[in-house]
């Protein structure tokens, strides 16, 4: 071989400069410098340390089916181009142990035999060293004369690839303590301060489009982890995770901790519009998780900039209070309104007038019948909080009764409620109007420990019987046992319990059967569109056939049209509540209500 003519004092000379080369490579690896200047370093002093025209280097990452260019001297392909797994020099190679000799290209199979002899190279020489950090590394030495290179050669280009390699290795592990830094370990979503770096940066770019901050609470989320698991809660955290990120403007999500997440989304007024849509239909779409499927709801809040803030700290706060009211309203998107949102001290006075309101009495009560849909009988009045501030004016139930579940005020407002819609009825009954009565009882008003005594007790003192005593509770609190067991305990005495809002909230549809629930009350979501919408009439009839194997009642919401109370009533719903029979009334004005009802039905019977 040519290379054996080499004199001896020739070969030690390439030997002395091949070891200067890799300790200055090695020397520049170890003070840091980045692995992109290393390698336009490498590929020059292999071709200068061995007179070559042709060398490259190239990489696959871990799982790759391709080797890519990452530095080049002299070949006719760019950096980023690729070489396939399959076939040629490169399979030779992975099969070779790591070291491949090509005496002369003349005996390659093509195309390979005539790319080298485009380029006038009649030998090579490659080897392949694989990084700590999965991936795997080649240099090629290409020469004009057929068996150029030494075993001192190849010993020399694998010395520059493992310095390679492991400069890459080093990279890759402070790449990853820096995103550990920086990045949720669970979700691997950004962190509170990447994300507010990010967006800050983000604002500051010019240009016209309009940036949306967005903040998201899962509503419950705490019920999935106590009923089913931590390991199940984290499975709904990562699929939640991907969600927003496959939405989000790339790398603008990050996770604020426990269910809370965060996400920023650029560009015009109407493409922000539907992205945001597109977050809420997700937070709608059950996960799939080792127990089955589980759907938690969520609540966002959207600010803008730069109509909300200039500022990250600004768009945050605007978001947050936007959010609280998704909340209150158990709407899925709120979008900030410096009108509406409360920020800190009217929060600290609307909780303070809440207080007050409770205290004073100034918390009352409106009733909406619940109508038999085949006798027009009146069967029960849901009792529903009002409040009329004294200066304010008439306050949004949904807003004050969630104020108050934030603030701890829940259970005095219950109490209020209860003794309230308790009286009442027994008033009535008194004067010959026989009816049940239903209030909303809070999962964490049931959780309070002595509750079920302490309802006893209010209905007692009331006079009314406690079989006319009902209960309404949300999907949700059935999936704490402190709250079924309290349910199950009212139940024995005789109190009928209602799951309302039902097909909104998480829940397990074979539980129903093992929980004292005797009506099933369907959201106003399925019901409003019923006529025009043939999904929300396949949920209403599934409902109904589940409440059939369970022996359930059925009351729809929200009805307001004759013609969606028909159709209920060709689905098989037996009641409904709604507009179309009578708005919730103040007491005196229900009695008068009803009177007429009670004329109007007598008469069409007659």
């Amino acid at each position: 071989m040519r290379w054996r003519r080499r004199s001896l004092a020739r070969r030690l000379r390439v030997r002395e400069a091949q070891q200067r080369a890799t300790a200055q490579l090695g020397q520049a690896a170890l003070s840091g410098r980045p692995l992109a200047e290393l390698l336009p370093t490498a590929v020059a002093s292999v071709a200068r340390v061995l007179d070559l025209p042709v060398v490259n280097v190239l990489r696959s990452a871990p799982g790759a089916e391709a080797f890519t260019f990452v530095a080049v001297h002299g070949w006719d392909k760019p950096v980023g181009s690729t070489a396939p797994m399959g076939g040629g020099p490169v399979t030779q190679l992975l099969s070779s142990g790591g070291t491949l000799v090509v005496e002369d290209t003349e005996s390659l199979d093509e195309p390979g035999r005539t790319t080298f002899r485009r380029l006038g190279l009649r030998s090579s020489a490659s080897v392949l060293v694989a990084s700590h950090d999965g991936s795997r590394w080649v240099v090629a030495a290409h020469a004009r004369t057929p068996s150029a290179f030494t075993p001192d050669d190849t010993a020399f280009l694998r010395a520059m690839a493992n310095v390679l390699a492991a400069a890459a290795g080093r990279e890759a592990a402070e790449a990853e303590v820096q995103r550990r830094a920086t990045h949720d370990r669970l979700t691997g979503l950004a962190d509170r301060e990447l994300f507010r770096s990010r967006v800050g940066t983000a604002l500051e770019r010019p240009g016209e489009a309009v940036l949306a901050l967005l903040l998201l609470d899962l509503d419950n989320f705490k019920d999935v982890n106590d009923s089913l698991g931590h390991d199940v809660g984290d499975q709904v955290l990562l699929a939640t995770s991907q969600r927003l990120r496959d939405v989000a403007d790339e790398g603008l999500a990050c996770r604020l901790g426990g269910d809370e997440f965060a996400l920023a989304l650029s560009g015009d007024l109407d493409e922000i519009g539907a992205r945001v849509q597109a977050v809420s239909e997700q937070l709608r779409l059950p996960i799939e998780t080792a127990v089955g499927p589980v759907t938690v709801s969520g609540s966002v809040g959207v600010s803008l900039s730069p109509r909300d803030g200039a500022s990250v700290a600004d768009l945050l706060r605007h978001a947050d209070l936007a959010m609280y009211r998704a909340k209150r309203q158990r709407a899925v998107v709120a979008w900030y309104d410096p009108s509406t949102d409360l920020d800190p001290s009217r929060r600290l006075r609307a909780v303070q007038d809440l207080r007050e309101a409770i205290s004073d009495g100034s918390i009352t009560v409106a009733y909406q019948p619940c109508v038999d849909l085949v006798t027009g009988v009146v069967t029960t009045v849901e009792a529903l909080a009002r409040w009329n501030h004294p200066t304010l004016g008439p306050q949004s139930p949904a807003e004050f009764v969630a104020l108050a579940e934030e603030t701890g005020l829940i259970l005095p407002l219950t109490d209020c409620m209860v003794r309230q819609a308790a009286g009442q009825t027994a008033r009535w009954l008194r004067e010959g109007r026989r009816l049940g009565v239903s209030v909303n009882i809070p999962g964490s008003v049931l959780e309070v420990e002595g509750y079920p005594d302490r309802l006893r007790a209010q209905v007692a003192a009331s006079g009314l019987p406690i079989e006319l005593m009902r209960i309404e509770v949300t999907e949700t609190a059935l999936v704490n046992e402190g709250a079924v067991d309290a349910l199950r305990e009212l139940a024995r005495d005789g109190i009928r319990i209602a799951i309302d809002d039902f097909g909104t909230g998480y829940s397990s549809l074979g539980r129903l059967k093992q929980l004292p629930v005797k009506t099933i009350k369907i959201d106003r979501s399925f019901v409003t569109d019923l006529g025009r919408d043939s999904r929300d009439a396949a949920i209403v009839r599934a409902v109904v056939a589940l409440a059939a194997d369970f022996n359930l009642n059925v009351v729809a919401e929200g009805v307001e049209t004759v013609e969606v109370a028909d159709q209920l009533r060709v689905l098989g719903v037996n009641r409904a509540q709604g507009y179309l029979h009578s708005r919730p009334l103040p007491a005196a004005q229900f009695a008068a209500w009803h009177d007429q009802w009670l004329a109007q039905t007598t008469l069409c019977s007659a």
